[in-house]
Formats: structure tokens, sequence, C-alpha cells
């Protein structure tokens, strides 16, 4: 139980995850691995019985189209997973920490973080709505499924880029540390002070 895990999805906040895991890994002090999960297609469509509507043998055809297209879909995301992760580990270098450990697993995102819940620290991931109100939070299906799965604490990411302002100091705006306490489920959320200091 003493790893950092980015969890990275190449969207907005991919950059800031990165940096406030290199972040936490190097104020904890704990080695930093880098996560991207290919999550399942979608299964092919039902294409049902038109061989009367459509010309014989074109429902066969259709249905090797789709697969193919779902084949080619899956060598993208795979390459494209593969490209995000050594841009990953090249930004986390560039912050000062040794190359990390990089993962890409296929399946859903909370069924991998369980997997890797013994070896868990911290798990930082970004979120993809805004906070509405101080007190009012709208996350996505992701983010509390995994805040609700897992018994580590979770940062989550909310703004775009961490703003570095002085040696040892960050500014961070909407970023919230949630933890899971109790048999009840029960999420407690702590907001980040805006500036942090190494101690």
């Amino acid at each position: 139980m003493n790893k950092v895990y980015a969890c990275i999805d190449g969207r907005a906040t991919t950059a800031a995850v990165i940096d406030w895991a290199a972040w936490a890994a190097q104020r904890l002090p704990a080695p930093l691995e880098l996560l991207h999960v290919l999550e399942r297609s979608p299964e092919l469509p039902n294409v049902g019985d038109y061989t009367g509507a459509i010309g014989l043998g074109a429902q066969e055809v259709l249905l090797q189209q789709l697969s193919a297209l779902d084949e080619q879909r899956s060598k993208l995301a795979q390459q494209a997973g593969r490209d995000m992760l050594e841009a990953a580990s090249l930004r986390a270098q560039n912050a000062g920490l040794p190359v990390p450990a990089t993962h890409m697993r296929h399946g859903e995102l909370v069924d991998t973080l369980l997997e890797l819940e013994p070896e868990l620290r911290l798990c930082v991931l970004g979120a993809n709505h805004r906070a509405s109100g101080p007190r009012k939070l709208h996350l996505d299906h992701h983010v509390e499924s995994v805040i609700r799965a897992l018994q580590r604490p979770v940062l989550v990411v909310q703004q775009l880029e961490m703003q570095r302002l002085t040696r040892g100091c960050v500014k961070g705006h909407g970023t919230i540390v949630f933890n899971r306490y109790g048999a009840q489920h029960s999420l407690h959320a702590v907001r980040l002070d805006q500036r942090h200091h190494r101690s």
C-alpha cells in the first residue's frame, strides 16, 4: 500500500491529473504509476434477419464490416493509449520523478482499481463536472463509483492545470480529496487549501 496511481483517459483534466499525482508522490513520498483503462466496447448491434429486404448475403457482409470496424477501433484505442502513457511518463519525469511504471488494462476502471487496491496509497483521477456551488458537487459516474468502491484516499482533479506559484508552492481550484469511512459508505470530503507548501 505505497503507490500513487494517476488514472488518465485523455480528457481535458489529464495533464492536471499527472501534475497532481506527481506532486503527491513527491510529498508522501511514494512511487508514481500511470494507469489507462480501455473499457469494453459496446456490443455490435443486432442486425436481425433482413436478407429479404437488403438482398441475399448482404446481412453477412454487413456483420463482417461491423466486426472489421470494431477491430480497427480497438487497435486505434490501444495505440492511442500507449501514446498517452508515454506522454504522461515524460510529463512526470519533467516534474522531477523517476520513470514511472505504466499500465494499460482492459475492462472497467473500478474493477481495475479494486484489483490494485492492496498496493494503492492514493488514487488520482479527473472529474468532468465542476461544482455548481461550494457545497454541491456533480460528479460523473466513474468518479462516484471509484469513491464508493475504494477504501483508499481518492484525489479528484477538477481544474485543467495545476499552477505552480513559487518553489514548493502550488495552487489548485476545485481539487478535492475524498475518503471512504465506515460501513455505511459515507463520503467525507476535504477541500484542499488553495496553496500547499512543502514541509
